[in-house]
């Protein structure tokens, strides 16, 4: 009977070895294919954009003036923003005027210095351009990644700031 039975433990053995294996191939390449972006399905579109306190108050420029922000990025989805490639994660805006119209749906790109993992940060300097009508407007700030979406439309919330612009 021992012997019975370890004759079929020696066969069942790699039977099982083999498919935890594979089993954790499965679970490791669907993380990979997430983690890359690859698996639109599961894709978390998540960030947080942090800026100097002084500044949430509102941004005041001048007609077409072009402004530099510091701005903190942090990746709180499940993927890697590529700072280059075929679809690369970049920081942009969009300008609505007081109407909620919008102004300026593609502002100013600003690429990141490296690709960024789950959980990173990274702080850049981010170029705005002002409308050239004066007015008040409200500002987005929002990752997008290029031939895909902004962040904003799958869910993420954009940064809002209000900006008033005056004659030059």
């Amino acid at each position: 009977m021992n012997k019975k039975i370890e004759g079929l433990a020696l066969w069942l053995l790699p039977i099982i070895i083999l498919a935890m294996l594979v089993v954790n191939a499965r679970i490791m390449s669907g993380h990979y294919l997430t983690l890359n972006g690859l698996e639109k399905s599961n894709k978390v579109y998540g960030e947080q954009i942090l800026i100097k306190e002084a500044m949430k108050t509102g941004i005041h420029a001048t007609s077409g003036q072009l402004l530099k922000i510091d701005v903190t990025t942090v990746n709180t989805g499940n993927f890697i923003w590529s700072h280059d490639g075929p679809n690369p994660v970049h920081l942009s805006y969009q300008i609505l005027d007081h109407n909620k119209q919008l102004v300026r749906s593609d502002g100013l790109r600003t690429t990141l210095p490296y690709d960024l993992r789950p959980g990173q940060r990274v702080t850049v300097p981010m170029n705005l351009k002002a409308p050239d009508e004066v007015g008040d407007y409200v500002v987005q700030l929002d990752m997008v990644q290029e031939g895909e979406a902004w962040f904003g439309e799958k869910g993420s919330k954009p940064l809002v700031l209000l900006l008033e612009v005056a004659k030059t």
